[in-house]
């Protein structure tokens, strides 16, 4: 059976998580909406770009947000992390240690795309990127995954993470494969 977890991520998203990130950003739910889907697109992307069937490396940085999301057995994630202390600066390193140098790039086609300002989008992908990569830590011990799992999976779903990236986002931005788009 094909899992796609882009939809199940999107779908993780609620009303109330949308309403909360709005309220911390300054923006309207319909624009967090709007950068919650895109940023999703690009994390899957970039974790899908810097691993392969063949070659699969958990990022360093996937074990330093473990401790933040503990397992919830009705399997919507944990979306309450937003009102844990520092959850901002801890996605703020992971977001740019994800994107290297492109994150300005990011940022602006977030920030092109939800229409919100670079410094609002900024924020939109520091308290996301703990959110996102949070859910996929709790689907792993969900469904009782390991890393190597995650991409298998992800690499099924290949062709609708391409199709759900916004123009202007290049394997340049995703990390140094260049075997995602190839």
């Amino acid at each position: 059976m094909k899992i796609c977890l882009l939809t199940i991520l999107q779908d993780s998203f609620t009303e109330k998580v949308y309403k909360n990130l709005s309220e911390n950003i300054a923006i309207s739910a319909d624009q967090a909406k709007s950068g919650v889907r895109v940023i999703i697109s690009i994390i899957l992307a970039s974790i899908l770009e810097n691993n392969t069937a063949s070659s699969v490396v958990q990022p360093i940085w996937w074990s330093s947000l473990t401790e933040n999301h503990a397992q919830k057995d009705d399997k919507s994630g944990n979306m309450d992390v937003m009102d844990e202390p520092f959850i901002d600066m801890k996605g703020r390193g992971i977001s740019w240690y994800i994107f290297r140098f492109c994150f300005n790039d990011l940022a602006a086609i977030v920030s092109e795309k939800a229409t919100i300002r670079k410094n609002n989008a900024v924020s939109l992908i520091e308290m996301t990127t703990p959110l996102i990569v949070g859910f996929l830590i709790n689907w792993l011990e969900w469904n009782e995954w390991k890393f190597e799992d995650l991409i298998a999976h992800l690499l099924k779903s290949r062709r609708e993470i391409i199709a759900s990236l916004p123009t202007g986002i290049s394997p340049v931005h995703l990390g140094i494969n260049g075997m995602f788009f190839g």
